[in-house]
């Protein structure tokens, strides 16, 4: 509870109660992808990674079933991202919009924070549950030091960072503790093709602001479409396309 919550203190008091407001809405903004993906996933493939784990080809599943996590959560991301603003301009007032600023920082720690849950798999399946009560104090520990570094040094960007670099461990460290199990080789390339396609759209999506409430979400609902597609390239295999293609049909 206080690894969680150390950073609301340190910006109360590093900081003060109007910044101390617009983190607390956007990291509310960011659990969004937690609540609608994170769990959801959760329930439904903590209890089916066990049932495979006895076939010859568990790994590959699970490598399979990383990417289309990631296609997943990055393409709600984008979506957070993409409207968050319309939305805050609705229902809040002036000054409580500057924390659409913030959430990018958030939101890419919401996504490690929910893909990170298929990397635990073998720490799990080999009942050495015991890494992660170390690696939760680690997480506690980063997040606390890099917490009060950063938002001393640079104020409430500098708390997002830390919410960002804390997610960061806690995925490096479950994967590597968890490879010692269940050896997976994840697609790192594809991987990194789908992180960066999700940089580049929302960038894209910087440029369609500004224009217009309507233009604006025309144009941002095209670049949703857009970054669908790309990540049918980018995303799947050929194989899977095939596949995909025959259940859609």
């Amino acid at each position: 509870v206080v690894g969680g919550n150390v950073d609301r203190l340190l910006v109360n008091g590093l900081l003060d109660l109007e910044a101390l407001g617009l983190f607390a809405l956007a990291t509310k903004f960011a659990k969004l992808l937690s609540d609608l993906i994170g769990e959801p996933f959760g329930q439904a493939y903590g209890s089916f990674r066990y049932t495979i784990m006895e076939k010859g080809n568990a790994a590959e599943l699970q490598a399979r079933i990383m990417r289309y996590l990631m296609v997943g959560t990055c393409f709600c991301a984008l979506g957070l991202l993409y409207f968050a603003g319309p939305v805050l301009r609705l229902i809040a007032t002036p000054e409580y919009w500057e924390a659409e600023r913030l959430l990018p920082v958030l939101v890419a720690a919401a996504v490690l924070r929910v893909v990170a849950y298929p990397t635990q798999t073998g720490i799990f399946w080999s009942k050495n549950t015991h890494h992660v009560f170390h690696i939760n104090l680690l997480q506690a520990a980063v997040h606390a030091g890099g917490s009060l570094a950063l938002i001393w040094a640079f104020g409430l960007p500098g708390a997002c960072v830390a919410a960002l670099v804390t997610s960061v461990v806690s995925i490096v460290a479950y994967h590597r503790f968890s490879q010692r199990y269940f050896p997976v080789r994840y697609d790192h390339p594809q991987l990194a093709a789908i992180a960066a396609l999700t940089v580049g759209f929302h960038f894209s999506g910087l440029a369609a602001s500004g224009h217009g409430f309507v233009i604006e979400l025309a144009a941002k609902c095209v670049l949703l479409a857009g970054f669908l597609l790309f990540s049918w390239r980018v995303g799947l295999r050929a194989d899977e396309r095939n596949d995909l293609a025959a259940l859609l049909r």
